[in-house]
């Protein structure tokens, strides 16, 4: 598997990298949560941007970009917007996310880009193949809040997101019973242990899916996404909490 090199973290060897997420609707509220950066044991951070009450300018963007940047220039910054259709927080059109990707592309504050898959967006190569081309290594995103697919839909997924040549592959699932949590972490271990090409992400979401976070060195995972203090309705859980989980895992599997 071709692992992913962003400033001095490596992804997709190793122990999974934990990685905050950032949900500040105000630049106050986001100066406040990266001030807490420094101590933190945090891999990478992550910016959702679509939580972020801003203008539709650009410049208001790269401010915040830079202030993130101010307190954890040293950690890798994965910026993400997630539209509506896939759980986010903003309702925009498809014109207007794909001209956001390129500004971010742009950036010099930003390593990573997350893009979502979408089978009907026609421009999915060209975005990826953008970002790389200014040096930026893409997430490739699916979320369903909805539903969790088959075990055989979950392996078709992942193999039509690898095709495109992104650098990290993410889906996240919201489970109904305990059997769809099986099937999102079965398919994981399968395209780990056989056909993977890139780090991958397997989520299950809320608290019926939290054993996949857990269960993240197992399966493949190379990146659990946490929060600064309670774990949240989606199932992240608080940083410390995980640190210390993926710790004893590892004691006692070597033992």
């Amino acid at each position: 598997m071709k692992i992913v090199n962003v400033k001095d973290v490596v992804i997709g060897e190793g122990d999974p990298k934990l990685c905050v997420s950032i949900m500040g609707n105000t630049k106050e509220e986001i100066k406040k949560e990266v001030s807490f950066l420094s101590n933190k044991e945090v891999d990478l951070i992550e910016w959702r941007l679509d939580f972020f009450t801003y203008n539709n300018e650009w410049k208001e963007i790269e401010d915040i970009l830079a202030l993130i940047h101010t307190f954890a220039k040293e950690l890798p910054l994965l910026c993400t917007f997630r539209t509506q259709a896939q759980g986010g927080q903003m309702d925009i059109g498809e014109k207007h996310y794909e001209d956001l990707l390129y500004k971010m592309m742009e950036s010099p504050y930003i390593d990573i880009i997350d893009i979502e898959y979408c089978e009907h967006r026609s421009q999915i190569y060209e975005l990826i193949l953008h970002a790389q081309r200014h040096h930026k290594k893409v997430l490739l995103s699916y979320h369903n809040f909805h539903q969790t697919f088959s075990y055989e839909t979950c392996i078709s997924l992942w193999k039509k997101m690898q095709s495109t040549g992104a650098d990290i592959l993410k889906i996240a699932l919201m489970p109904k019973e305990y059997a769809d949590v099986n099937a999102l972490m079965k398919s994981s271990f399968f395209m780990y242990t056989q056909c993977l090409k890139q780090p991958m992400i397997a989520i299950s979401m809320s608290s019926l899916g939290k054993i996949s976070r857990l269960c993240a060195p197992f399966i493949g995972s190379s990146i659990i996404f946490v929060t600064f203090e309670t774990a949240n309705s989606l199932g992240q859980p608080n940083i410390y909490e995980m640190r210390w989980m993926l710790k004893s895992l590892k004691n006692l599997v070597s033992k």
